[in-house]
């Protein structure tokens, strides 16, 4: 992802890419990285760190803005896992509605939040461009054994 101040002006934005990645079940799936990492849980707002070695998934629906990008993987347990890398962004979004905000939805059918998860490489703050300047923001995915 790149954006490019062709301007004369400076100007300030905010970025992320939004990728979903389909899974078998969201209820035997994991995110492995994000011991530690400071954290904004839209759900609890009292959780200001992720603590545990791995990130599980309920039938709750899920919104936290994990700080940093750490190396991630995705794992759903006993079959692949994907090993997600992030440059130039700040933050990891991941999402998923659970099983009450799929209702919510209309694209999504009602049985569908557990075939998902959204994990995004975001910019956390805005940032500010110069004329000229150039923001490079990647997420690489590779297959993990």
């Amino acid at each position: 992802f790149k954006v490019f101040n062709l301007g004369n002006l400076p100007f300030s934005f905010t970025a992320g890419l939004h990728p979903y990645f389909k899974l078998n079940s969201l209820l035997e799936t994991s995110v492995i990285g994000l011991e530690g990492s400071s954290c904004a849980n839209v759900y609890d707002v009292e959780q200001t760190r992720f603590e545990n070695e791995k990130l599980v998934f309920d039938q709750r629906p899920f919104e936290t803005c994990f700080r940093g990008t750490p190396s991630l993987v995705l794992s759903e347990y006993g079959k692949s896992k994907l090993q997600l890398e992030s440059t130039g962004f700040t933050h990891w979004m991941i999402w998923n509605p659970g099983e009450q905000g799929a209702l919510t939805l209309n694209d999504l059918p009602d049985e569908d939040w557990q075939q998902f998860i959204c994990i995004e490489p975001i910019l956390g703050e805005q940032i500010t461009l110069n004329s000229g300047e150039v923001f490079t923001g990647t997420l690489e995915i590779t297959m993990k054994e």
